[in-house]
Formats: C-alpha cells, structure tokens, sequence
C-alpha cells in the first residue's frame, strides 16, 4: 500500500483528509467543487517530505497521478445542458482565402532552444465578436504510434498512415468562440475569453462543430485520432515535437517540483509547431472523433476515424495532448486516453478540424 511506502505523519494526514474530500466532490454543489479541487491540489503538495527516497519519491508520484486521474470521475456532472441555438440559416459556402504567414517553431536538444523559421497558410472565419484561424495542413504519410512502447500497447502496433491535406484550428478553441456559437460558457477555469473552453463532453464538441458548420456554410468536425497525431507531430518522430524532452517552457502540463498554478493558459502561450499549430501538447485534452480502441490492430490507414462497428455499445472516445493538470509523459505525441463520451472534465477542450484545405 502507499501508505507503507511513505511513513510520513504528515502524508498519512493529508491521505486521510484527500480521501474525505474526494468523497465531497461526489455530491458537491458546482460553486463548490473548484474549491475542493484546490485544497486536495494544496494537500498533495503540503504532504511532500523533501528528503524521500527515489523509490518512495515514484511511489509519491504514482499516488498523485493517481488522485488526479480519480478526480475525472466526481468533478463535473452531466446534467446541464446547453441552450437551444438560435436558428441559424445555411451560409452560402465560400471559397477559401487563405493567406500566407510566418512563424518560429522550437527544436530543444536537452540543453540549447533553437528558433527555426516556417512559412504556413491559414485561413480565418468570421464568428462576429471572434476569428476561427484555420491551418491548412498538407497531405503526407507518417508512422502512427510509439515501437519503442513495450508497456504501452494502445500506442502498438506502429503503423504507416497516409493523411489527405485538411485543416485544422491553429489553436483550441477559446471561451470566446464557445460562447458565440453556443451562447453559454460553463468552463471551471474562470472566464476569460482567451482561455480555451474546458468542461465539455465529447458530445458537447460535435454540437459544436454542427452549429459551426451552419454558421459558416463550411463542414466543420473534430479531427480524426490519424489527423490529431499527424497535425501534432507536424514531421517529427521525437518524444515531443520539440524533441525528447519536455520543460515546462514549452507546454502547460503538470510537474510536482513546479511552483506554478495549476490552470489552464491562454491560446497561444507557447511556441508553435512545425506546422504552426500551438498548444498541441498540454493545457488542454483535445477530443478526436475516433471511439477508443485498445490497441491499433485493423486501425484505418487513410487517415480517417476509426468509429467501429458496435457504437452504441462503445461509449468511449479519444481524447489527446495532455492537460494542464496531468503530468508530461501524456503530453506525449504518441499518448491517447480514452474518457465517456457525454463526460465533461475541467481538464478537456477540443479543435476543430474541416476537409477543406490547400495541398
């Protein structure tokens, strides 16, 4: 038990008082549930003794990721639902107008950052109080997955997908954007029109990108698991896009020895990709079309989502990218998670995808 791995008076306090508050986040009233949040944040850190062993320093980490994962499942429940939107006429489609721009992604080689300069196209749509930018991504053929993964089988086997030129949001999507397509915000990460929106289910999402489609006259979707990790990796094959190693100059993740505050960041806060897409790793999950599968046996290899045979069986979804409360190694370009498709989590938000794109 953990409790023998770490014989600390004060860590068996903080244990003892985490697991009554956890059981409080069952039946806590929503204004309440941040706050509970918070002190188990605050007693996981308080409990730290600084002169534990690496052994019992694992078995410390192995505790705490493990709380915060149990949080997904009492924080936010599923009983609220989004207003009825208003009624929207089909826009005429409209051609792309794309537009070129420049930008500096990062290489981290464990010791020195190194600026390289890209050129990428976008493309914006007007959503009236707010701007959706759009990256255009081309077609091109990557190996999905991790071979080095032994202990790991969702990320096996690896496998060679080719993915058609798409688009893809050049960041999460905002509070702002949410709340102009859906007229309501519930995110748990304060209001701010730059944060990206949390709290949203999957089925949340694809609502989204159908009243989106409407107001824009453009199909919009989530992306699929093939075009998130493609997009995400945007030519590389390293742990990261950066490399192989992650700091917490690069990405919003959760890391014990960190002073910081656990929250979400705004979009954008982080240098881009390859590709020109930001925050692909960390602040936010990111939600993919694909219902989850184990592994990646029979696994589509045009690029497309894989949605199985059996979906009303299969409740659950593909979430991606690592989140601002999780620590590094789901931040991985290779990481996938599964969650129920109609939960809604402070640590989950979503991009959107479409066909339409520039080869």
């Amino acid at each position: 038990m953990i409790e023998d791995a770490l014989p600390n008076e004060e860590y068996d306090t903080a244990i003892e008082q985490i697991g009554l508050l956890t059981k409080q986040l069952e039946n806590a009233e929503p204004e309440k549930r941040e706050e509970l949040q918070a002190e188990i944040h605050r007693l996981l850190v308080q409990a730290v003794d600084v002169s534990l062993t690496d052994d019992e320093k694992q078995s410390r980490d192995n505790f705490i990721q493990h709380n915060v994962s149990a949080m997904e499942y009492a924080l936010i429940t599923q009983d609220f639902v989004y207003p009825v939107a208003k009624v929207i006429e089909q826009q005429t489609k409209r051609e792309i107008q794309s537009q070129l721009y420049e930008f500096k992604s990062i290489t981290f080689d464990g010791q020195t950052i190194y600026k390289i300069p890209h050129q990428g196209r976008h493309f914006r749509e007007d959503l009236g109080v707010n701007t959706l930018e759009m990256v255009c991504i081309p077609s091109g053929s990557f190996l999905m997955g991790d071979s080095s993964a032994k202990d790991y089988a969702c990320w096996l086997p690896q496998h060679l997908v080719t993915v058609p030129a798409f688009s893809i949001g050049k960041f999460a999507i905002t509070q702002a954007q949410w709340v102009a397509i859906m007229e309501d915000n519930s995110s748990a990460n304060g209001e701010d029109d730059g944060l990206p929106v949390d709290s949203v289910s999957w089925d949340d999402a694809t609502e989204f990108c159908q009243r989106l489609s409407r107001f824009t006259g453009r199909k919009y979707r989530l992306p699929s698991e093939a075009e998130w990790e493609y997009a995400c990796r945007a030519g590389t094959t390293t742990a990261y896009s950066w490399g192989d190693e992650i700091d917490r100059r690069f990405a919003n993740y959760f890391d014990f020895d960190s002073q910081a505050e656990l929250a979400t960041k705004p979009v954008g806060s982080y240098a881009p990709n390859a590709f020109g897409l930001y925050d692909m790793h960390g602040n936010v999950f990111e939600f993919c079309q694909d219902r989850w599968h184990n592994d990646y046996e029979d696994a589509p290899i045009n690029g497309s989502a894989w949605l199985g045979s059996n979906l009303d069986d299969n409740k659950l979804v593909v979430i991606r990218g690592g989140s601002f409360d999780y620590y590094a190694n789901n931040c991985l370009s290779s990481e996938r998670r599964e969650t129920i498709q109609d939960y809604r989590y402070h640590g989950t938000g979503f991009r959107v995808a479409s066909d339409a794109a520039l080869d």
